[in-house]
């Protein structure tokens, strides 16, 4: 399964994890000890776990995978979240969609709110969090929606983000099928363990981008 989502999303660099590692693919990861001093972290075998951070991969695949979720979601011919689309649409290039739209609207619907710390409007999704459309009372900013994922493990920090397009929206129907996804896409990974506010730094590269 995991072959055959790599192979059909272009993520040539993505790969199942096995032990031992090829020793030129794997980087060196680190964490930092109560006084800061940076410190190699313990290897870490992740190849019995395939589905909870089994899969090697980097910034520019993730990239791809989030280009491709978004345009499942604004390839259809479905006029908003949660309709029952046609069949998924090629794109000019590549492979059919993965999803159909409604399934990517499921899991970009807030569910649970998250509700904590530096994350008061943030909510949960089904296997996302999403960050809905708000403008702040107090200073006027406007917050776009954005839905993302974030990755915290032994020796390394990362986040997915994916901002749809201002004007194309996150439901929205193109005009032309064949398009790409309209939107920002931005991944960040860090080699170290336990970095903080990377969706922030994630979504704020992705807002300098979007129009």
């Amino acid at each position: 399964a995991g072959n055959q989502i790599t192979s059909a999303t272009f993520l040539i660099d993505s790969h199942s994890f096995f032990n031992p590692p090829p020793s030129l693919t794997i980087k060196r990861h680190y964490c930092r000890d109560d006084s800061g001093a940076l410190l190699n972290t313990a290897y870490v075998d992740n190849s019995y776990k395939w589905a909870g951070g089994g899969f090697v991969s980097n910034a520019e695949d993730l990239v791809k995978l989030g280009n491709a979720v978004l345009a499942c979601l604004q390839g259809g011919r479905d006029k908003g979240l949660g309709t029952t689309p046609e069949q998924p649409v090629a794109l000019t290039e590549g492979p059919s969609l993965l999803l159909q739209p409604n399934t990517v609207a499921a899991m970009w619907t807030p569910v649970v709110p998250m509700g904590v710390g530096d994350f008061p409007k943030y909510q949960y999704g089904l296997g996302w969090f999403v960050v809905p459309h708000h403008e702040s009372v107090l200073c006027g900013k406007e917050t776009p929606f954005s839905a993302g994922h974030g990755g915290g493990a032994v020796g390394a920090t990362s986040a997915l983000v994916v901002l749809p397009s201002r004007w194309g929206g996150a439901g929205k129907e193109r005009e032309s099928c064949g398009k790409p996804p309209e939107g920002v896409v931005v991944a960040v990974i860090f080699n170290l363990q336990g970095v903080r506010h990377v969706y922030k730094l994630g979504l704020k590269i992705a807002e300098e981008f979007n129009y």
